[in-house]
């Protein structure tokens, strides 16, 4: 309960401390647009990458296709400080 109490605090000292941030608008999606999520992706590397230096990252994609050789299934991501992080998989027709 304390760390839920004191992430509010620290939130709201955030909003109080940075007065331009009155001046943007909030809003909370259950389905955000691709761009959405990009924008945020590169905003969180660029500021990363001021103490880490650019980190190299390798795509990685596993695609299961049919007679025809289209992708029916699959799931892609990317190796990062040797973890793999999947972004998507699915399974289709």
């Amino acid at each position: 309960m304390s760390a839920k109490i004191s992430l509010r605090r620290r939130v709201s000292d955030w909003f109080k401390r940075d007065e331009a941030n009155s001046r943007l608008s909030y809003l909370a999606q259950s389905d955000p647009s691709e761009e959405d999520i990009e924008a945020v992706r590169r905003g969180l590397v660029k500021f990363n990458e001021q103490f880490t230096g650019e980190v190299p990252q390798q795509k990685l994609g596993c695609f299961a296709r049919n007679e025809a050789n289209r992708v029916v299934a699959g799931a892609h991501g990317t190796i990062t400080w040797g973890w793999l992080v999947v972004r998507r998989a699915a399974m289709g027709g």
